[in-house]
């Protein structure tokens, strides 16, 4: 994925938020962004949701499966 590609998201993402913001980008093996989250600077981030979010993308990414809300590793799944 090329620098410009993400400035170009992140410039986007940071334009729409008054003031400044903690960004969380996760991007995939195939170099494309799967996740933003954009928390204020008075927000502080969540790992937990940050590791849940890898957990599920690793999974849906070699199974037909879809998570649900709340979705944690070893729970149930929806098949797709």
């Amino acid at each position: 994925m090329s620098q410009d590609i993400v400035d170009t998201h992140v410039r986007r993402v940071v334009s729409s938020f008054p003031g400044a913001v903690h960004n969380v980008f996760i991007i995939g093996p195939d170099k494309r962004i799967k996740l933003t989250l954009v928390y204020p600077m008075t927000t502080g981030r969540n790992f937990d949701e940050v590791l849940r979010v890898i957990e599920s993308l690793q999974l849906t990414a070699e199974h037909r499966v879809a998570t649900p809300v709340n979705w944690q590793q070893g729970e149930h799944m929806i098949g797709l």
